[in-house]
C-alpha cells in the first residue's frame, strides 16, 4: 500500500512539474518571438535557453509519469487537468517572475505547511486495528466504571479510568479522506475520535483533543470538495456488561466497527 502510494504520488509530482516546465517553455517561445521581431540579439539567445530546458524537463517529467505511477492514474481526468493548472502558472512564472512566481510560491508553501499542520493532529486510519478499548469492571442499568484503553490520543498512549452512564456504549469519530496529490502525501485516510455515546446518540464521554491550525474551520462540519471529505462516523451501540470488554476498529471503507472480543 505505501509503495503504491509513493508511486502515485511520485506520477502527481512528474504532473505537476512537466505542467509547469511546458508552461514556462510556451511562455520563453512567446517571449523569443517577440525579441526577434523587435531586433534584440540578446534577450534572445537567454530565452531560448529557457525554452531548451524547460522543454528537456518536460520530456524527463513525461518520461517519469510513464514509469512510476500506477497505469491507472494515467486515465484519471483531474491528473491531466492539475498538469494544465501548473502549466499555467508556470506561464504566468515566466511572464511576471517577480509578481506572479513569488506568490505562487508563497502560497504553495502556506498551503503545504497548514495541511501539514493540521493531519499531524489526526490519526492514520489502519483497517481492522483497535482504535479503543472499554473493559467495564461495574456495570448497572444506570451506567458502568471500567477502565479505557486509547492508543492513540494525541499520539499519547493512555489508559483511563472512566465512567459512562446507560446500558448500552457506541464510540464516535471523526474521519478525514484525502485524494489526489494530497493521499501521497499525508495518507489516503485519517481519524480522530470524539466521544462516546448511548445507544440514542446522546454524549457520554468526549475525548480531549489537541487542536491544529483549521480546527476552527473543520470542527463539527461535515464536507467533500475537490479532494477532500471530512465525515463523523458512529459505531453500533454494544450493552456495558461487567468484564465483557468492548473493542473498536474501522473498516476498509472508514466506518467503525465494534466488537465484543
Amino acid at each position: 500500500m505505501d509503495s503504491e502510494l509513493a508511486a502515485a504520488g511520485a506520477g502527481w509530482a512528474a504532473a505537476a512539474l512537466g505542467g509547469l516546465s511546458l508552461g514556462a517553455a510556451a511562455a520563453f517561445c512567446l517571449l523569443a518571438l517577440s525579441a526577434g521581431r523587435s531586433g534584440r540579439g540578446g534577450k534572445p539567445r537567454r530565452v531560448l535557453s529557457g525554452v531548451s530546458l524547460g522543454l528537456a524537463a518536460a520530456v524527463a517529467c513525461l518520461a517519469a509519469l510513464l514509469i512510476l505511477p500506477p497505469k491507472p492514474l494515467l486515465a484519471d481526468r483531474t491528473l491531466w487537468i492539475w498538469a494544465g493548472a501548473w502549466g499555467a502558472l508556470g506561464c504566468l512564472s515566466a511572464f511576471f517572475p517577480g509578481r506572479a512566481g513569488i506568490p505562487l510560491a508563497v502560497l504553495v508553501l502556506s498551503f503545504l505547511g497548514l495541511a501539514a499542520g493540521e493531519t499531524s493532529v489526526w490519526h492514520p486510519l489502519v483497517p481492522g486495528r483497535e482504535v479503543a478499548r472499554l473493559v467495564p469492571y461495574e456495570a448497572t442499568a444506570a451506567g458502568a466504571s471500567g477502565d479505557l484503553a486509547v492508543p492513540d490520543r494525541n499520539a499519547v498512549p493512555v489508559l483511563s479510568r472512566v465512567r459512562v452512564e446507560g446500558s448500552d456504549c457506541a464510540l464516535e469519530a471523526r474521519v478525514l479522506d484525502l485524494a489526489g496529490p494530497l493521499a501521497p502525501l499525508f495518507g489516503p485516510r485519517r481519524y480522530r475520535l470524539s466521544r462516546l455515546t448511548g445507544g440514542g446518540g446522546g454524549g457520554l464521554l468526549d475525548f480531549p483533543r489537541k487542536p491544529g491550525p483549521l480546527t476552527g474551520v473543520l470542527e463539527g462540519r461535515e464536507f467533500s470538495v475537490g479532494w477532500v471529505s471530512l465525515r463523523t462516523v458512529r459505531s453500533p451501540a454494544l450493552p456495558l456488561e461487567a468484564l465483557r470488554a468492548l473493542s473498536w476498529s474501522f473498516d476498509g471503507e472508514g466506518e467503525l466497527e465494534a466488537r465484543l472480543p
